[in-house]
């Protein structure tokens, strides 16, 4: 999965997401977002060898992913071992940090 760079500084969701309003939606990312999102990526093909487009980003499996064409059930585990690795403690909520 070679990352598009003819727009680099945004990512646009082009299918169809929980409202029609959201559908097409530009998503603006920064460098530091689009980092993580290569670095995602070049895990993503080393563990399952390709990326199709109608696999899941975040895969199901634990402890590790295993299957690609299920999603994660739960991104509290995920948004934990993030916060530790920070060394961010937000009184252990799985919510969004507003800064």
């Amino acid at each position: 999965m070679e990352p598009d760079r003819s727009c680099p500084q945004e990512i646009s969701h082009g299918g169809q997401i929980q409202t029609e309003a959201g559908t097409g939606r530009i998503i603006p990312l920064n460098g530091t977002a689009i980092a993580a999102l290569d670095a995602h990526a070049a895990w993503y093909l080393r563990r399952f060898g390709e990326c199709k487009p109608e696999w899941f980003a975040f895969a199901f499996g634990t402890p590790l992913p295993k299957d690609p064409t299920r999603p994660i059930t739960s991104f509290k585990t995920a948004w934990t071992k993030v916060r530790k690795n920070a060394g961010v403690n937000v009184g252990g909520t799985t919510t969004v940090t507003r800064w």
